[in-house]
């Protein structure tokens, strides 16, 4: 038996020698602190961001879509809710944008030629829905438009 007083379990071990293990870790602390990695984290900060405010559903617009449907177009609630329905029901679909990019390249690209093309058409759709007239049929078609491509670049 020791005579020596034992430390209490809540204080640090001291390691002297620098393993191999703790090299590792310093190594993957370094990796993860790196530029590319901020990129990234800017990048799905900023898409989500703009996921939320753009979703047809659940976003900004919603609200002021929901008084067009009602107050300009005169839609009953059913009626509302078949628009919303038709415009969410391509975040249902949404493995079958990740099939079509794995297994049909553009340009030799699986992701990037998809992401470009579908934010494009987000921003198209979003600049018809400016300029078009209040009717029903535009609405549908951009607001699905504007879904979809919302939905493809959340697989991507």
């Amino acid at each position: 038996m020791s005579l020596e007083p034992s430390k209490p379990l809540d204080e640090p071990t001291i390691s002297t020698g620098d393993t191999k293990k703790d090299r590792e870790t310093n190594k993957c602390m370094q990796i993860l602190c790196t530029r590319s990695l901020l990129c990234s984290a800017i990048y799905f900060a900023l898409a989500y961001f703009i996921q939320g405010i753009t979703d047809i559903a659940s976003g900004f617009v919603n609200l002021p879509l929901q008084t067009i449907l009602k107050d300009r177009l005169h839609l009953s609630p059913s009626q509302t809710g078949t628009f919303f329905f038709t415009c969410t029901i391509t975040w249902s679909i949404k493995p079958l944008y990740g099939i079509l990019s794995d297994f049909v390249p553009i340009c030799g690209y699986h992701r990037l030629v998809y992401l470009l093309m579908t934010t494009a058409l987000n921003l198209c759709a979003w600049i018809a829905l400016y300029f078009v007239p209040t009717e029903y049929n535009y609405l549908i078609i951009f607001c699905v438009l504007a879904a979809f491509s919302l939905a493809f670049n959340d697989v991507l």
